[in-house]
């Protein structure tokens, strides 16, 4: 069979097994089945995508776009970690929000899966999200071991940095000496800790942090 009949019969055979589904109210052996096939698929996909870097592209595209990135890449685990949490959220709402209200219409071409696979990136930016400021928080923790005593030196751009780091604007900062000044600002730590983390003098994290406010300045941030 051509492309074209293989993807008929595709789209064919997910309406017969919706079909067996809504009899079965969703529930019971023939979901749990289902449901663990496409699970399968859900974290394949998105396992691969975390993995190779690829899921914040998917993302944009679905209009989910400025997604904060560290500067490593994600390891294998905690591809695995995102994928799993992703999946199992997505197949809630999958369940409840697509299949149970009927929103899946095979005459617009796309399979269950790659509907499933559309759920899944609906629900990859906040899980990111969480657990990226989780590893941030983890970096903090770091910078405070340190145990650096001329703290509680309150600076007043502390609470205007803290803002930017809540905000998009974060993402677009990509020299990680710049974010690593602007974290232990909004920490509360005095320029001279700053300077010596960073091996810079004082003038120069003075100077990297008034520019990195101008620009974002520019930006309307802050």
């Amino acid at each position: 069979g051509d492309v074209l009949t293989d993807a008929v019969d595709r789209l064919t055979g997910d309406l017969d097994v919706l079909t067996d589904l809504a009899l079965v109210k969703f529930q019971g052996e023939l979901w749990d089945r289902f449901a663990d096939a496409l699970a399968r698929y859900g974290y394949a996909v998105i396992w691969n995508w975390t993995v190779r870097n690829l899921i914040f592209e998917r993302c944009k595209t679905k209009g989910f776009g400025g997604l904060p990135q560290l500067e490593r890449p994600i390891t294998d685990e905690e591809a695995q970690e995102l994928a799993n949490e992703t999946v199992a959220k997505a197949l809630r709402h999958f369940r409840s929000d697509v299949l149970m209200k009927h929103k899946w219409d095979h005459r617009k071409g796309a399979s269950l899966r790659t509907y499933f696979i559309g759920q899944c990136i609906i629900r990859f930016p906040n899980i990111y999200r969480t657990w990226h400021g989780a590893e941030l928080r983890k970096e903090f923790a770091l910078i405070d071991d340190l145990n650096l005593d001329d703290r509680g030196i309150d600076p007043p751009d502390s609470r205007v940095i803290a803002g930017i780091l809540g905000s998009e604007a974060m993402a677009t900062i990509k020299d990680p000496r710049v974010r690593m000044a602007m974290h232990m600002t909004a920490e509360g730590f005095p320029q001279t800790a700053i300077a010596e983390q960073l091996g810079i003098s004082v003038k120069a994290v003075e100077r990297m942090l008034a520019n990195e406010r101008a620009r974002l300045r520019k930006r309307g941030v802050g």
